[in-house]
This record gives C-alpha cells, structure tokens and sequence, in this order.
C-alpha cells in the first residue's frame, strides 16, 4: 500500500496546470525508411478532446439481422484522426489535415505513426503506476 504524501510532496493546482501543459508542448520525431529515403514526421500528444473526437468518431453502430445495436471500432478512422490530430510536422508538401494525403501513406507507415502518437499521449509508466 502506498505511503500518503506529504504536503512538501504535493503540488497546487497551477504547478499541476502548468506542468501538465509543458508536458502536452513536447514534441517527438519518428522516422520511416521507405525505399531506401527517410521520412520524417514530428508528432505531439494528443489532448483529451481530439482523444475523445477520435473516439466519437470511430464508434460505428450497427443493426444485426435480429435488429440489436452492435458498436464497433473502425480503426482506420482511428489511425487517421490520430496522424490529422498528432503530426505537427512532415516531410515537405504533407499536409496531415488533408485526408488524401494520410491515405496516401502506405499501410505499414500510417499504422506506426498513428501508434507511435498514441503511444506518445499515454501516461508514460511510471505515472501509469502512481494511480493505481
């Protein structure tokens, strides 16, 4: 069982604030050998709200045969929200808010990026484990 925390441990609400959003500023670059060339894209993490719009948007509900609601996840949507939302920068005339270009990447490539930002805005471990 964890120890309380002292007050000398405990931050306020404007410490918290503001390191929450030092830690949203950073940025990461990840790069992808394709043929031979390297393509390079910066990411950031995600906020809560393009998380939670990502989420919104890839909730698909369908009719069964027996006219029952089933959700389903379409994860392509998923991955392309995630490169819209997370790539702050990109090889020169890529565009992440342009659709066709996210469609564009091949497959291998959209898959790593869009989890490479996914896993950027998730609490690193340490953190992760401080909650439980």
């Amino acid at each position: 069982m964890a120890d309380k925390k002292t007050s000398e441990e405990l931050m306020d609400w404007d410490e918290a604030s503001e390191l929450f959003e030092e830690e949203r500023s950073k940025r990461k670059t990840v790069e992808f050998e394709y043929k031979d060339k390297l393509l390079k894209f910066e990411i950031k993490q995600l906020t809560q709200a393009e998380s939670d719009k990502i989420e919104e948007n890839a909730i698909e509900i369908k009719q069964t045969r027996q006219g029952e609601a089933r959700t389903e996840v379409n994860t392509s949507k998923v991955k392309n929200m995630a490169i819209k939302f997370g790539v702050s920068n990109g090889p020169e005339g890529f565009n992440p808010k342009n659709t066709k270009h996210i469609e564009k990447l091949p497959n291998n490539i959209r898959n790593d990026l869009a989890d490479s930002i996914q896993n950027f805005s998730e609490l690193d471990e340490e953190v992760r484990i401080s909650f439980r």
